[in-house]
C-alpha cells in the first residue's frame, strides 16, 4: 500500500476493500470469466479498470480468489470456497461461507478475539494499532474502516465462535496455503514443549525466514529491473507496469513481517 507521494505504507498487510464490497467484486468478477482464468493482466477488465492490485489482493486475503501458473504467466482463479459461495442457495450455506471468509485475513482474525463486534473507540484502537502493533498512522483508520464493514456485513457477534480457517499465507509470487484453527483462543493450556526440540523449531523456523528473505530480495530486484525498463520505455502507466508494482508491494509487506 502506497500513499499519494508513492512511500510505501508499511502497516501489516489487510483488505482494503471490505468484505461486503469483496463479494460484489466476485460475483462481477465471475461474470465476465465464467469458469476460465483470468491473465493477471487482463483482471481489471472484470471491473472495466487497469489497476487492480488492492483489489485482488482483497478477494485473495477472503479466500475468493488465488493466483496460478508461472510468475512470468501468473493467473487468477476463483477458490472452491468463492465458487461454493456464488452457487449457494441457502442462506444458511451463504452465511456460514460469508462468516468464515471475514475472519480469515491474518489481521482481521488476530483483532477478532479482543474486540469482537463491539470495539473499544477509535482513539484506543488507534493507539493499540500505531503504538503495539506496527501499523502507520495512514494505515490505522483504513484497518478499523476495513474490520468494522466486514464484520458488520457478515453479521458476527461477539459470542460467535466460527472455526474460520486460518489466515491465508501468500508470498510474492502468488502462492497461498491455509489451515484449519480456532479463531477464539482455547481454555485449556498446551502441554509443554521439550526445550531442545523447541530450540530445533526455532532454528528452523530462522533458517526458514533467511532463505524466504534472500529470494524475495532476489526477486525484488529482477522486478525493480524490469519495472523500470517499462518506464524508460514509455510504458509506465502500463498494465504489465502495475502488475510489477504488485508484486513489489506484496514481496515489500511480507519482508516487513519478517
Amino acid at each position: 500500500m502506497a500513499d499519494s507521494t508513492g512511500k510505501r505504507d508499511r502497516s501489516p498487510a489487510f483488505p482494503q476493500v471490505p468484505l461486503g464490497e469483496a463479494v460484489d467484486r466476485l460475483v462481477t468478477f465471475e461474470k465476465h470469466f465464467t469458469r476460465h482464468p483470468a491473465p493477471l493482466d487482463k483482471a481489471g477488465a472484470a471491473w472495466g479498470i487497469k489497476q487492480c492490485g488492492d483489489i485482488l489482493a482483497s478477494l485473495r486475503y477472503f479466500g475468493f480468489l488465488e493466483y496460478a501458473g508461472p510468475v512470468n504467466a501468473r493467473q487468477v482463479v476463483i477458490t472452491d470456497d468463492g465458487r461454493n459461495l456464488l452457487r449457494a442457495q441457502q442462506e444458511s450455506t451463504k452465511r456460514d461461507l460469508i462468516q468464515r471468509a471475514a475472519l480469515r485475513p491474518k489481521e482481521i482474525a488476530r483483532f477478532w478475539p479482543i474486540w469482537g463486534s463491539d470495539r473499544p473507540p477509535d482513539d484506543v484502537c488507534l493507539d493499540e494499532l500505531i503504538l503495539r502493533n506496527g501499523f502507520s498512522p495512514r494505515g490505522a483508520p483504513l484497518f478499523l474502516a476495513s474490520y468494522d464493514a466486514t464484520i458488520s456485513f457478515a453479521g458476527l457477534a461477539t459470542t460467535d465462535k466460527i472455526e474460520a480457517d486460518s489466515p491465508v499465507e501468500t508470498n510474492a509470487g502468488g502462492g497461498s496455503r491455509s489451515a484449519r484453527s480456532e479463531t477464539q483462543p482455547a481454555s485449556n493450556l498446551p502441554p509443554r514443549i521439550d526445550d531442545g526440540l523447541l530450540e530445533a523449531l526455532e532454528d528452523f523456523v530462522r533458517r526458514q525466514r533467511r532463505r524466504v528473505n534472500s529470494a524475495l530480495h532476489r526477486d525484488r530486484e529482477r522486478w525493480q529491473t524490469e519495472l523500470a525498463a517499462c518506464e524508460e520505455a514509455g510504458l509506465g502507466d502500463s498494465v504489465t507496469a502495475e502488475t510489477i508494482r504488485g508484486w513489489l508491494r506484496e514481496a515489500d509487506q511480507i519482508l516487513d513481517n519478517l
